[in-house]
Parts: structure tokens; sequence; C-alpha cells
């Protein structure tokens, strides 16, 4: 692992101070880099990156700010379709900087989240630089296989969030029925799943392979620089259910 620090002078006064730390593992390397603004200390963000892509795993606000970022945002617009006491265990498949994991925790008391990674060494970083408080914690759970191989009791989760990844693009595995089943398999009654699809999806096979196995799909609306994220459930999707 190596470490620096740099000051980047911005148009209008502006200045970010960058910090990094270098983790080699195999043929990639990850970077977990902070991003400060001098003079906007509130707006300062970690990501965890692959080096030499445009792609990040996830970023989160560093403490003890807590600004919305997208993630954020419509992961609550998918979780207010059902009473909070509705979710009692959630499943993540992919754990990257761990945001949806540390969302998850903090806005849901009574929530115990599993956590799906095939890589160990995302295993590794991530507990120690993006959920410090959780370490501990019996409420998180941390699964080392790939997500086509986790098997969990039927109908255990209540919501299931998939950020399944390879570099830049979303794992194509995702399409498949066979895993979409599964997904299905282990998702209760009215519970949602939420897909984070990427920018590149193929909207209309993705959306046709989940309708044919859920009654209700729909495609969360998102600004043009956002990713593509597919909701689906057996129950309503209708945002004034309760």
């Amino acid at each position: 692992m190596s470490t620096n620090v740099k000051l980047h002078r911005l148009g209008r006064g502006l200045s970010l101070c960058i910090r990094k730390k270098t983790f080699h593992t195999g043929g990639r390397k990850l970077i977990v880099q902070d991003v400060i603004p001098v003079f906007r200390p509130w707006r300062s963000t970690r990501l965890l990156m692959i080096a030499g892509t445009n792609a990040y795993y996830s970023e989160v606000p560093l403490p003890p700010f807590r600004h919305r970022l997208p993630c954020y945002a419509y992961t609550a617009g998918a979780l207010k379709n059902r009473e909070p006491s509705f979710y009692r265990h959630a499943l993540v498949l992919g754990l990257g900087g761990g945001t949806v994991p540390r969302w998850l925790l903090e806005e849901y008391p009574n929530l115990s989240v599993d956590v799906v990674d095939v890589s160990s060494t995302i295993l590794h970083i991530c507990p120690e630089y993006f959920l410090q408080k959780w370490q501990n914690s019996e409420r998180l759970t941390y699964f080392c296989t790939d997500a086509r191989d986790y098997e969990a009791e039927d109908g255990y989760y209540q919501f299931i969030f998939c950020d399944l990844f390879d570099g830049e693009a979303a794992a194509p595995f995702i399409y498949h029925p066979a895993f979409v089943r599964k997904l299905r398999k282990m998702l209760c009654k009215d519970g949602i799943l939420l897909v984070n699809c990427g920018w590149e999806a193929d909207q209309t096979k993705l959306t046709n392979v989940y309708r044919s196995l859920f009654p209700q799909v729909k495609n969360v609306e998102r600004q043009p620089w956002q990713t593509t994220v597919l909701m689906a459930s057996s129950g309503p999707l209708d945002e004034n259910r309760k």
C-alpha cells in the first residue's frame, strides 16, 4: 500500500486536497481516494476506484458529513414503498465501497445486512476505510463468494440490492434468467429488488428478462449522468403504498 497527498487548484480560486491510498491485488490496482474541497469541506467524499479506468466502486461522504449522494436517493425511493418495520433482512450483492450497506445500517436500526463479494481484497479494504463504524456490528455479515453461488432460505430477504460489475460494465450474468430466478427465490413476498445496471445496459433486454419473472418491474428515473437502475417486486410498486 502507498499513500500520497496532492493539492489541486481549480478555476475561480477553488482548491481540492486529494489523498490517495493505493492497493495492489493481482494485476489490478485499487485506489482509496479522499477528495476534500478546501473551501467547502462539507462536500468531502471518499471513493474506491479502479486505477487506469473511469470506474469507481463507491462514493461516500467523509465523516462527520452526511450529504446525500445519488445512490442514497434511488435506494430510499425504492424502500419507501413499504413500512420501515417490513424490512428485517437485506442482501447486497457486490460490496465495493459499501455505500448501500452503510446507508441501510444507518437508516434502518432493526435491519441486518448480508453482503456478498467475490473479492477478498474488497472485503479487506471496505470495512477498514468505508464501514469502520460497523466493523464489529452483529448486524453486518460478509460472505466471500461468487454471487451466482450464494444461497439463502426461500423468501428470506425483504430487500435485495444487486450491484455487480466487471470493471466498468455490469456483470453479464445479471441478464441470465437463471440468476434472476435465484434472486426471486430469495426475495420474500412483496420484497423489493433493486438492480444497478450501469451506464451501458441494454435496457430493453434487461427489462424483458426481469419482467418475465417478476409481475412488477420499472426503471427508476435518473439524470443522464447517473447509472441505470431497475426495480422489481412480486407486490405493487406504487410509491403511495404503505
